[in-house]
Order: structure tokens, then C-alpha cells, then sequence
């Protein structure tokens, strides 16, 4: 009896293993950042994307608060959120970017907080972040396009109508009644 009981356990640890690296090779080969939780808010995972995202060593922040890692009260409060509440909470879109300085240049990041359940019980929660620094740029060129094109096709009309404005008031007495009733459009 005892040899069984040595055998199932011994499987269930193999299986508890197994199931362990296979989560851990999954948040590894994703693309996007992933930081990890528990109900202590300590960190217990992250995968390298997130790692350098803020500029650390995965083996650095294990264990650690997660406002040490971070270091951002904003996602501090929603991951906090996640896990009381038991449900992801609502961000809107533009609070949902958070800015890493690194070195010269900043990193804009998309993240989503989750909650972790193992065993429908709160296991504390994780939130994923997606780099969108390509698109930030993108969006402030836009911009920056739209600003100057304004601007210079602004100057060149102001001056037109103004100028029109001048050869109407001197020439208004010559023109006929129908004329003048079209005058204010201009």
C-alpha cells in the first residue's frame, strides 16, 4: 500500500512538473510582456519581453512588490483592482498606455489587467502589455503633419481673403445691386 501511495504521489508531482514548465515555456514565447502576481502582489513570473520592458532581469524581480518592479501606481491600482474585485476592471482606451524612459528614448506600452484563477479561487492576477511605441510615433507625426499643413494653408488664405476684402471695399460703389448681394460671401 505504501508503494502505491509513493507511486501516485510521485506521478502527481511529475504531472504538477510537467503542467508547471509547460506554463512557464508559454508565458516565455510570447510576444508580449507578461508580469505575474499572487495575492501579495509579489512577483511571481515575468517573461523576458517584460524584463526589459522595464529595464530588468527576470531573476531580479522575483519575489518582489510589484511597485518595485514597476514602479507606476496607475497600474498598481488596476492590478489591484483585478484581484479584489475578481474581474478585470474597465480602463479607457487612452489610460491604458503607460511610458518606460529608457535611457534617451521613451517605450509606450498597451496593457490589460487579468485576474488568475486557479481552482475558482483568486490566485492574484497579471497583467500583459503590448510595446505600441511604433504606433505613439506614428500618431504624433500625424500630428504634427496635420498642425503644419493647417498652419500653411492657413497663412497663404488669410492673405487671400484679405485681399479680396480690399478690392471689395473699393470697388463696391461700381458694382450693380445683384453684384453686391453676392459680396458677402467673400
Amino acid at each position: 500500500m505504501v508503494k502505491r501511495l509513493r507511486t501516485y504521489r510521485d506521478l502527481n508531482i511529475d504531472q504538477i512538473m510537467a503542467e508547471k514548465r509547460k506554463s512557464d515555456a508559454i508565458i516565455r514565447s510570447i510576444d508580449d510582456g507578461i508580469v505575474v502576481v499572487d495575492n501579495e502582489f509579489r512577483v511571481t513570473d515575468v517573461n523576458p519581453t517584460a524584463a526589459r520592458a522595464l529595464n530588468t532581469e527576470s531573476g531580479q524581480i522575483q519575489n518582489k512588490h510589484f511597485l518595485e518592479v514597476v514602479k507606476n501606481q496607475m497600474l498598481f491600482n488596476y492590478v489591484k483592482q483585478s484581484v479584489e474585485t475578481g474581474r478585470p476592471p474597465a480602463i479607457e482606451e487612452r489610460k491604458s498606455i503607460f511610458t518606460v524612459e529608457q535611457g534617451e528614448k521613451q517605450r509606450h506600452y498597451h496593457f490589460q489587467s487579468h485576474l488568475c484563477v486557479e481552482n475558482w479561487l483568486s490566485a492574484g492576477g497579471c497583467i500583459a502589455f503590448t510595446d505600441v511605441t511604433r504606433l505613439a510615433e506614428l500618431d504624433r507625426l500625424k500630428s504634427e503633419f496635420v498642425m503644419t499643413a493647417s498652419h500653411e494653408l492657413r497663412t497663404p488664405l488669410t492673405s487671400i481673403g484679405m485681399s479680396v476684402k480690399l478690392l471689395l471695399e473699393r470697388t463696391m460703389e461700381r458694382l450693380d445691386e445683384k453684384d453686391r448681394h453676392f459680396s458677402w460671401l467673400l
